[in-house]
C-alpha cells in the first residue's frame, strides 16, 4: 500500500467510529454552544438509508 486513502461506501460496522469522529470534531463547539445538538445522532440510519462514504 502506498499510503493513499481508500474511499469506500460506509457500512454499519463503521457507525461507531464515525460517531466518535464526528463527536470529536464538534467537541470544541459544544463548549461554546450549550444547545448544540449531537451532530452524530442517527449515523447508523444515515448509513442504511443514504450514501455515506469513508476514507480509510
Amino acid at each position: 500500500m502506498n499510503g493513499d486513502p481508500i474511499i469506500r461506501k460506509a457500512t454499519l460496522a463503521d457507525a461507531s467510529a464515525l460517531d466518535t469522529c464526528i463527536d470529536a470534531a464538534y467537541a470544541q463547539y459544544k463548549l461554546h454552544i450549550n444547545d448544540l445538538l449531537r451532530v452524530s445522532e442517527g449515523i447508523a440510519e444515515e448509513i442504511q438509508k443514504n450514501q455515506v462514504w469513508v476514507a480509510v
